[in-house]
């Protein structure tokens, strides 16, 4: 029991870490909302089609999971008859793997596309008014001073 938690916390630890800044690598920008429309577009195609790719093996792989359950399960009658139990065993050990694959870029990519979609939906100019906080004015200066902390991770 302790292998299998252990497996699951390294599988979720690598994909969170294969998510982290992944505009950065691929778009060379230290902050998402300089990507420009075109980049945007592509991300968003990008993130769309990896969230559709591992819909499309998670359903392929559970649908492997259930056939070879049943195959497993099969009692033939005829005695020392296995050979049906061993092609399900050897679906199950193909198809879990595959299963956990797609679940994870399922996952990613489905982040990555509220992302950009949330960054897109930011893009359009809107016109407003902007309020500066009077109490920050400094006495003779025609600027305004507003501390603040930036913190980047970059991995």
């Amino acid at each position: 029991m302790n292998k299998v938690f252990l497996i699951i916390i390294v599988t979720v630890l690598i994909s969170t870490c294969g998510n982290c800044q992944w505009y950065q690598k691929r778009y060379g920008v230290n902050n998402i909302e300089q990507l420009s429309q075109q980049q945007l577009n592509d991300a968003f195609l990008r993130a769309r089609g990896g969230a559709r790719a591992g819909a499309l093996l998670s359903a392929a792989s559970a649908i492997g999971i259930v056939t070879g359950i049943i195959m497993f399960t099969y009692e033939s009658p005829y005695a020392g008859d296995i050979g049906r139990n061993v092609g399900g065993v050897l679906l199950l050990a193909g198809t879990i793997p595959m299963e956990i694959t797609g679940l994870i870029i399922w996952g990613i990519s489905s982040e990555r596309l509220q992302t950009v979609r949330l960054i897109m939906k930011n893009t359009e100019i809107r016109l407003g008014l902007l309020n500066y906080p009077v109490s920050n004015k400094p006495g003779g200066l025609n600027c305004y001073s507003i501390p603040g902390i930036s913190v980047t991770f970059n991995f």
